[in-house]
């Protein structure tokens, strides 16, 4: 089982709110199941996401996919180092 934290009262925006009824409808549970849901599954994205980063060399991070846009990105390795 996945251990909860609580965030005490947590402020949304309306849309947020709206989105949140939506989905606990469609679904049949709760919003707040909704709400830890979207966030886990964020927070497994970017996490992933930062790993693939990291792992990538440096050349390879600033060079991408060779039919995109080329970024300039940071060797994450090197700036935590110091």
């Amino acid at each position: 089982m996945i251990q909860l934290e609580d965030l005490k009262r947590l402020k949304v925006t309306s849309e947020t709110k709206a989105y949140l009824y939506a989905e606990a409808r469609r679904l049949g549970c709760s919003m707040h199941e909704v709400a830890r849901a979207e966030l886990h599954r964020i927070a497994v994205e970017k996490i992933h996401a930062a790993k693939m980063l990291v792992s990538l060399s440096p050349r390879e991070a600033r060079e991408g996919d060779s039919q995109s846009e080329r970024v300039p990105v940071i060797d994450l390795r090197r700036e935590t180092a110091q």
